[in-house]
This record gives C-alpha cells, structure tokens and sequence, in this order.
C-alpha cells in the first residue's frame, strides 16, 4: 500500500480560508467565519512592494489568531529571492503548516522540509511539527502529482486551479478542471493526504449558486477540502458537506448491520437489496465522522 496514513483516515478539515495578513479587517474576524483552518496568504493577495511588511506582520497576526482558537496555516512565495525570508517567519510555536505554491519536483519540498527541520530546531519546538500542503498549479506540477505526494511533511495537496488555467490559457470551468483535480484527488487519496481546492473558480465570489455547484461536483469526484477566498463561501462549501438526514440513517444503519454481520463471521451483508461489504462499510463510517 502506498499510503502514509492508512485506508480510511478521517479527513478533519472540510474548509479553509485564505485571509491577507495585512487585511487587519479580514484578520479581525477570521475566529468568527467558521472556516476549520485560516491561511496567512504571504503570497499572491500580498503586492510586491508590500511583501517584507506582509512578512514582518505575520508573528503579530499568529498569535493573535491561536489565542483565538483558530488554527493557522501560512502560505508563502515559492522564490528565491523570498521563501527563506517567509520560512523563517513563519516556523514558529502556533503554526500548523504551510502552504506551498507552485510546487513541481519532489525535490523543492525536500529541500524546503529539511530547512524547516533547522528552524524548529533553533526554535525548540518539537521535530517535524509543522506539516505541508503543496499546490499543483502548473502542467508540470499536475503531471508528478504522484511524486509529489510522497513527499515529507505532506498532510494535503491542492489543487491552484486559477492558476493552471491561466498556465493552459482557458477559462477555469468545473469542465476543464476536472481532469486535473482529478488526478490531485487520486495522488492525494493513495498516500493517505487531503485533497484541497476547487474543481472551478475560486475566485467566484459573487455568484453562490455557481460556487455551490462547483463545490458539489468537486465533493463528489474526492476533494476533501474546499479553499475559499471569501468568508461567504465558507458557509456554502459548509453547508454542501451536510449530509441529509436521511443519508445519515443510511450511514447508521451500514455500520449496524455490517459490523452485526462481521461478528458472526460474514464479510458482507444484503441491505436494502445493496450489498453491504467493507469498503461500503468504511465510506458509511466516514460519513458518520467516526
């Protein structure tokens, strides 16, 4: 088996919501959004000539956030001329992880992980504490999905759809997308990751109807996570990943008489004309959030 955290491993996050570090307004109110992770952008809502303030900003702004309950994640500039800079900033006591943009070889994240080793190192927190999630958001990155996902640290890959569409020179549709979320949604699964993104635009913060079909055809085909860039879509994407009432009794009642029939020596058991085996069981587990 390929995966690090075996079959089955319950995914905690549903959402996550990227949040300026110099949006003071944004960062105010990200406790109340409901969003199960909050990301630091240092990247892309961060202009050029306001990266070092985004940067020295960002120690004030953990804080802040982890006295508040909310779990921290920062993105950062996969640079040169910017990554050490943004690492050392954010390896610090209260960080969850970190989000790296436009990962394409295995090797940057090697690379990058053993740096973070130094700085937790030199900051005594415990060894191997902050935890990666890379984006795939160019061909490259999409096509060594597989490999990336074997990486070290890794908890989620994610899908950067606006920019892979930019990359291919097309629109971001669920349509277009889909194959590639696909393929991240598949890498992720077989080493036991997250899968976060949108099978669509992120971007679209406007039309909710549209964002609510992409966050349905995107849960359908695996992702786990949803990114938002917009505290309106968190309560879409929360609301998509409800299930009815009726598939919970569903779910209760697979376990029931799966785990009933397990013990008296069958591997499987008729229900509601559906044959009920393991894998059905662990989907009916999962959704039950056990």
């Amino acid at each position: 088996m390929l995966t690090k955290h075996g079959i089955g491993a319950l995914m905690t996050r549903k959402t996550v919501l990227f949040v300026p570090v110099l949006a003071d307004r944004f960062v105010a109110k990200a406790h109340e959004r409901g969003a199960d992770a909050v990301i630091l952008d240092l990247e892309d809502a961060v202009a050029p000539d306001s990266k070092i303030a985004a940067r020295n900003a960002l120690g004030e702004t953990i804080d802040l956030l982890v006295s508040r309950g909310v779990e921290v994640w920062v993105r950062v500039n996969n640079t040169r001329e910017l990554l050490g800079g943004d690492l050392a900033a954010a390896v610090r006591a209260g960080v969850t992880g970190l989000m790296i943009p436009k990962v394409e070889r295995v090797l940057e994240l090697t690379t990058i992980a053993s740096e973070v080793a130094r700085l937790e190192t030199a900051a005594a927190l415990p060894k191997d504490k902050i935890v990666f999630c890379a984006t795939l958001e160019t061909p490259a990155g999409i096509l060594a999905a597989s490999a990336i996902a074997a990486a070290p640290r890794l908890k989620a890959l994610a899908l950067g759809g606006e920019d892979l569409a930019a990359a291919l020179g097309i629109a971001p549709r669920h349509a277009a997308l889909r194959g590639p979320g696909q393929t991240v949604v598949l890498a992720a699964a077989a080493y036991g990751l997250e899968s976060w993104g949108v099978m669509g635009s992120v971007a679209n913060h406007t039309n909710m109807g549209r964002f609510a079909r992409e966050v349905r055809l995107s849960r359908a085909l695996g992702t786990t996570t949803i990114i938002c860039i917009h505290p309106k879509q968190v309560g879409v994407a929360t609301e998509m990943y409800r299930a009815g009432e009726g598939e919970v009794e569903w779910a209760a009642s697979v376990v029931r008489e799966y785990e009933t029939a397990k013990a008296r020596g069958k591997g499987s058991v008729s229900l509601h004309g559906q044959m009920i085996d393991e894998p059905v069981y662990l989907r009916a587990k999962r959704m039950l959030g056990e």
